[in-house]
């Protein structure tokens, strides 16, 4: 079994890897589907989110889907 690409945490200038897909309950829920441009035995689920902790705050500010 292929390790899973992360998702990336941003903070203070730091970069984090997260071990958690924390946007994967919220698709399933509203029954949105990721158009999968590529398949990638490193990454099912068909993107890479990268987050970011600004002022207290956690924003999604982009989504890989290539």
């Amino acid at each position: 079994m292929t390790a899973q690409a992360r998702e990336t945490l941003l903070y203070e200038d730091n970069e984090f890897r997260l071990q958690a897909e924390p946007l994967e309950q919220f698709f399933e829920t509203k029954n949105i589907q990721i158009k999968k441009s590529f398949i990638n035995s490193s990454c099912w689920r068909g993107y890479v989110g990268t987050w970011e902790i600004k002022n207290d705050k956690l924003f999604l500010v982009y989504i890989d889907t290539e």
